[in-house]
C-alpha cells in the first residue's frame, strides 16, 4: 500500500471512526454521462465517475444504504463508511453507471420518481434540451418575464440556462409547467431525447442487487406543497415501485 493510500485511510479513520461515534457519508448522484456535456459541465461523466468509485472501493467501506442505516442506528458502522445513491431515475444510471458499479463491487441505492418512467421528462431536462436546440444568438423570453437572453456563445447559453432554471425552480408545479412550455415554444426545439428509465430498467437494477427507493411521483419540492399532496406523492411513488418490483420498497 502506497504512502498516499495509507494516509487517506488513516485520515478517514480519524474523521469517520468505527462504532458508536461512526459517521455515514452519503454520496448523491443524478446523471452519469458517457462524455462531458459542454452545456452542463457540472454533470459527471463515465471516466470521472469510475475514478471516484475506484477511490471509494480502495479507501472506504462502501455499504448498501439500507444496511448502512441499520448499522448506524445500532452503532456498528465500520470506519470510513460510505453509501452511494442516485436520484430521479435517469436511464444512464443503468446504461453507464451500473456496469461500473458491478465491475468494482460497489452497491448503490436508486431513488426513482415514478411519474417520468417510460418516456417522461423532468422539467429541468426540458429546459436544458430546449435551450440546447434553440437557434440564433438571442432567445426572446418576454413571455416569461426574462426579456431577451443572449445564447450565441457557449458561455452565454450556460448563463441563460442558469437564469431560466433559477426562475422556474421555486414556482408552483402548474406555473413551472407553463414556463417550460413557453420556453419550448420560444426555442422552437422539441427535445428528442428520453433521459429517464423505463419500468424494466428499475427491475433490472433490482435483479442486479441494487436497492430501489421512492422519490415521489412528479418530483415536487415537498416543502412547497400541502401535507396531503406530499403524502400522496410519497405513497403513490412507493406503491408504483412496489408494483413494478413485486417487492416492498
Amino acid at each position: 500500500m502506497g504512502i498516499r493510500s495509507t494516509a487517506l485511510r488513516a485520515l478517514g479513520g480519524v474523521v469517520s471512526p468505527a462504532g458508536s461515534r461512526a459517521r455515514l457519508s452519503v454520496l448523491i448522484y443524478h446523471r452519469v454521462l458517457a462524455d462531458p456535456d459542454p452545456l452542463v459541465p457540472g454533470t459527471i461523466d463515465a471516466p470521472a465517475f469510475e475514478r471516484q468509485m475506484r477511490t471509494l472501493a480502495a479507501h472506504c467501506h462502501v455499504l448498501g444504504l439500507g444496511g448502512a442505516l441499520r448499522r448506524l442506528a445500532a452503532g456498528t458502522l465500520p470506519s470510513r463508511a460510505v453509501a452511494v445513491t442516485f436520484d430521479d431515475g435517469y436511464e444512464d444510471n443503468v446504461r453507464i453507471a451500473l456496469p461500473i458499479l458491478r465491475r468494482l463491487g460497489v452497491p448503490a441505492c436508486f431513488f426513482v420518481a415514478t411519474g417520468f418512467l417510460d418516456g417522461g421528462m423532468m422539467w429541468n431536462d426540458i429546459v436544458i434540451e430546449s435551450l440546447r436546440g434553440a437557434r440564433g444568438d438571442m432567445l426572446n423570453l418576454d413571455v416569461m418575464g426574462l426579456g431577451c437572453l443572449r445564447i450565441g456563445a457557449l458561455a452565454e447559453r450556460r448563463a441563460a440556462l442558469h437564469t431560466i432554471l433559477s426562475a422556474l425552480k421555486y414556482l408552483s408545479p402548474a406555473e413551472r409547467s407553463a414556463g417550460t412550455e413557453a420556453l419550448r415554444r420560444a426555442a422552437g426545439a422539441r427535445p428528442a431525447i428520453r433521459p429517464m428509465m423505463c419500468a424494466d430498467d428499475v427491475r433490472h437494477l433490482y435483479r442486479e442487487g441494487m436497492e430501489i427507493g421512492g422519490h415521489t411521483v412528479t418530483h415536487p419540492i415537498l416543502a412547497q406543497v400541502s401535507a396531503d399532496e406530499a403524502r400522496s406523492e410519497i405513497l403513490e411513488g412507493k406503491l408504483r415501485l412496489e408494483e413494478i418490483l413485486d417487492a416492498p420498497v
